[in-house]
């Protein structure tokens, strides 16, 4: 090697130490990239729809071709590479890649384009990208509302607020409310509240929906507003409510059949001049009637009209507090006689008696709005109203039921000619009570025969009838589909109806004398203060 050293340098000398040869000088050649912004920042770009591009310059300042291998945006899909520009640059050339940014809300984002080629110094070049969209966003809270479990008869509110976080104003168009079936969830009136559509938000405003929820029943209750809106990554946004109703007690009360505690009882009378047989009947077993009475310790009053006249007989009202309620019967029925008129209007007389200031008015001292109303009828004639006035049996039906605030409160019952074609017996004929018949149908109530040969019985199983009790007064207010009701331990699902006004149960029939009824039934919820919820705005 020293001797090639030594060759070398003698070499050097020879060249130098002679004018006769040139120096030359070695040059290199190779490509050199240069990029153009070196970084950029798009700004603050509305994000509906507009859309922005720049081009980056790639120029090569080297002595050989600039081979570029990939150009590619990296970080964010709202950047991206509309035109990757050529391949091969000659050296002194420049050629141009178009990137764009599309932004799609209210965001800041970043990226960089990322520049490969042979350029030996700088084989990757990175130019930052950055940019703003602007556009309206909306939020809503809460997306998700729980009730929880809320008694039957009570209720909640949740409040949804919509509000802009975004840049811009944002527009709701409309708002659709769904719930499930039935639909125990109801919202407020928002555009009488709002105004109608659309709403317009300012970057920070906000507006509340109110959202009810009352169960009505045990299942499970669901519901979902959709607010549509131009935010243009989320235009339909959704808030979901769910909630549970229960019984807030579920009791039981016992009733034994003992009879009513007020009744006020109008006997009217036929005292035409085939009635002295059957008036004689009422006297002599009318203790039938009062023992029953008496056995129950009812609050009772008893009046006796006729059929040709509405005014009371002798003015008279027996009552419990009479000393001999039976004797004074027996002096009014001898006073009612049986020289009245032939054409009977019974029906006519019980209506004309109860018109103000009539003896049996509602209200006065016959007629206590709190009692047992019973209209009771003898007579072997049918009934001739219609030939003094157009009213029909059912609308003085209607009068009868009129004297009550229920009509479980009003009952009439007949002793009158059997249905259709009357009856015989060994001291005279009796037609059909048409008339009576039909008042009697109409209130449920009993239609007996006069012809009956011992009406002891039927005077006991009248007075049994008045006096029953069909109504059992509840202590609370029941939620009514709840309400069950058996008789000496057996369900009976017919024969009987819950009475909102009276705030009871009322048998079609009363219940046999001293069986026990169980109405079983759920309470409403006491509901105390109700919450106030609201969302976190966030904003």
């Amino acid at each position: 090697m020293r001797w090639l050293l030594g060759l070398l340098i003698t070499a050097s000398v020879l060249v130098f130490g002679c004018s006769d040869y040139a120096v030359s000088k070695i040059v290199e050649t190779a490509p050199e990239i240069v990029v153009d912004p070196g970084q950029h920042d798009f700004g603050n770009i509305n994000a509906e729809g507009i859309i922005e591009n720049i081009p980056i310059r790639i120029s090569n300042a080297g002595t050989e071709d600039l081979h570029i291998s990939s150009v590619s945006v990296v970080g964010s899909p709202t950047f991206s590479l509309i035109s990757p520009g050529a391949h091969a640059i000659e050296p002194g050339n420049t050629t141009e890649v178009i990137v764009s940014f599309d932004p799609v809300t209210h965001e800041r984002t970043v990226a960089q384009v990322e520049i490969i080629s042979n350029d030996e110094d700088e084989s990757l070049v990175v130019v930052p990208l950055g940019g703003d969209g602007d556009a309206p966003v909306i939020y809503i809270s809460p997306q998700e509302y729980d009730f929880g479990v809320i008694p039957l008869g009570c209720d909640d509110d949740a409040h949804v607020l919509m509000g802009n976080i975004g840049s811009v104003d944002l527009e709701i168009d409309d708002v659709d409310f769904f719930a499930s079936i039935p639909a125990d969830f109801a919202t407020d009136d928002y555009e009488a509240e709002h105004g109608p559509f659309p709403w317009v938000l300012a970057p920070g405003e906000v507006n509340i929906l109110t959202i009810q929820y009352e169960p009505l029943d045990l299942l499970d209750d669901g519901g979902w507003v959709d607010v549509y809106s131009n935010d243009p990554l989320n235009p339909v946004v959704s808030a979901e409510q769910i909630g549970k109703g229960e019984y807030d007690a579920l009791i039981t009360e016992r009733f034994e059949q003992v009879g009513t505690i007020k009744t006020d009882i109008l006997f009217v009378i036929d005292n035409s001049g085939s009635m002295s047989r059957n008036q004689s009947n009422i006297k002599d077993n009318f203790d039938y009637f009062i023992n029953v009475f008496a056995s129950a310790s009812a609050d009772y009053q008893i009046a006796f009209i006729t059929t040709d006249n509405h005014n009371f007989i002798d003015g008279k009202i027996v009552s419990n507090l009479s000393t001999d309620p039976v004797g004074e019967v027996a002096e009014i029925i001898d006073q009612i006689g049986t020289s009245g008129s032939a054409t009977e209007t019974g029906v006519y007389y019980t209506w004309y008696s109860m018109q103000p200031g009539g003896d049996a008015e509602l209200g006065g001292t016959f007629s206590r709005v709190d009692s047992k109303l019973v209209v009771i009828y003898v007579s072997d004639e049918p009934d001739f109203a219609e030939r003094f006035t157009t009213m029909t049996w059912l609308e003085f039906a209607d009068d009868l039921k009129a004297q009550r605030s229920s009509n479980a409160l009003v009952s009439a019952h007949a002793v009158a000619g059997d249905y259709p074609t009357g009856c015989s017996t060994s001291y005279g004929y009796a037609q059909f009570g048409e008339g009576y018949y039909d008042v009697v149908t109409e209130l449920g109530g009993e239609y007996m025969s006069i012809c009956a040969t011992d009406w002891g019985d039927q005077m006991d199983k009248l007075a049994r009838e008045t006096i029953a009790s069909s109504i059992y007064y509840l202590g609370n207010n029941p939620i009514v589909p709840t309400i069950e009701v058996s008789v000496d331990g057996a369900t009976v699902s017919s024969g009987w109806e819950y009475d909102e006004i009276l705030n009871a149960i009322v048998f079609d029939t009363p219940p046999a004398e001293k069986s026990v009824t169980d109405v079983t039934y759920a309470l409403w919820g006491d509901c105390g203060e109700k919450k106030a919820i609201a969302g976190d705005t966030g904003i």
